[in-house]
């Protein structure tokens, strides 16, 4: 009996390891941004591939090229090529000097519904995970509703995940809808999931995006199996759950799956516009699995309301590897380092100063073994005597 309580608590013990959150103990390197530092702990889990499927600042493109001459991304649009989405130095938020810049209804618009201008990313392998990291800013600019949605609004969708082999009806998606009602500032936003036939299945509503100013969008997509309602979204606006939906179905035809990024999209539901809605893109990471290190403000991962993703070139379930991605964390500001695993589960937040190599753990010193003396008497106890020998 007490073999098989041993082996109970084996076990018990087994099974708290491998749920243990992820822990960091010790960094190597100076966390400066576009260094390289290791991060050493426990329970990072696994991530086959370190890399992301995708990642691009901008930094290193040619300002006023077309995003599509980056080699990464291709363009849809409408427009004439002189508004088509192009790298730009204008609207740029801290610690960055570039971005994507997509300017919607620059020219003639008669008889157009929908003007799309948009740049996408298509047959990424995404599985059975989705993770979203990106920057964007918004201006909506000023036009006139048509009614499309029983009132005089008009609406900008800013990005939605799709299906490549439906293009161009790339259903199912989930797309972000921002309305405005013309002439006024009144604004609000929702996700909504389509499926095919453009059938809408669910909006989940959030508070209006603020104007001119970059929001952090972070997305996490669970697409479940064909014909089943187990599906999971969560995306989060500068670290607050913006939308949920779980348990519930994603999938319903067999080769539509997600497998599409489609950024900037379109401005429609408009009789004129006077003043051309404008968008900036920048820092974009896209992987198949939550298994990340960023970079927040507080020393716990919820409470960060500035986080930045880090770039992972190696990976380990005790070490990972990262290319510093510093965003708009200032040199010598101080932040917290968290690993999150690949059930989405964080650390505790490892404090770091920006610009400031890390401090070595000490190595504490082992406390000596007493060696014991051969001329002392030692005893011995037998049936509760005790016996010098």
């Amino acid at each position: 009996m007490r073999r098989y309580a041993l082996i109970l608590i084996a076990l018990v013990f087994s099974a708290a390891s491998a749920w243990a959150a992820p822990a960091i103990t010790s960094i190597t390197g100076t966390p400066d941004d576009g260094s390289s530092i290791t991060i050493n702990g426990t329970g990072f889990t696994t991530k086959s591939t370190a890399a992301p499927l995708v990642w691009d600042d901008f930094e290193a493109h040619t300002t006023g090229a077309l995003v599509s001459a980056t080699g990464t991304w291709s363009i849809d649009s409408d427009e004439a090529s002189t508004y088509q989405p192009r790298i730009s130095t204008s609207n740029q938020r801290t610690g960055s000097t570039k971005s994507v810049l997509v300017t919607l209804n620059q020219g003639d618009i008669s008889g157009v519904t929908y003007q799309h201008d948009l740049f996408y990313k298509d047959n990424l392998a995404f599985s059975n995970k989705i993770y979203v990291d990106m920057w964007i800013r918004m201006n909506d600019g000023e036009a006139v509703g048509n009614g499309g949605d029983g009132s005089n609004n008009y609406q900008i969708k800013l990005w939605r995940l799709a299906c490549a082999l439906a293009v161009p009806n790339e259903y199912p998606t989930i797309s972000l809808f921002h309305w405005q009602e013309a002439g006024s500032t009144g604004r609000y936003g929702y996700y909504q999931f389509t499926r095919e036939g453009s059938v809408g299945v669910w909006t989940d509503y959030f508070t209006a995006l603020t104007q001119d100013t970059y929001i952090h969008f972070q997305a996490i997509v669970e697409p479940g199996t064909l014909g089943n309602a187990d599906g999971n979204v969560r995306i989060y606006h500068n670290g607050v759950l913006a939308a949920e939906k779980l348990n519930t179905q994603l999938l319903y035809s067999t080769g539509r799956n997600f497998d599409m990024i489609r950024l900037g999209e379109y401005v429609g539901n408009y009789s004129s516009i006077s003043v051309a809605p404008v968008t900036n893109f920048d820092d974009i990471y896209i992987d198949n699995s939550e298994a990340r290190v960023e970079i927040g403000n507080a020393s716990t991962y919820t409470a960060s309301t500035h986080r930045e993703i880090q770039i992972p070139t190696a990976w380990s379930t005790t070490a990972a590897t990262v290319t510093v991605n510093a965003g708009s964390f200032p040199n010598g500001q101080p932040a917290y380092l968290f690993v999150i695993d690949s059930d989405g589960v964080a650390s505790p937040g490892y404090p770091i100063t920006l610009g400031v190599a890390a401090t070595p753990t000490p190595t504490p010193t082992p406390t000596p073994t007493p060696t014991p003396d051969p001329s002392a008497p030692r005893e011995l106890r037998l049936n509760g005597w005790w016996f010098n020998r």
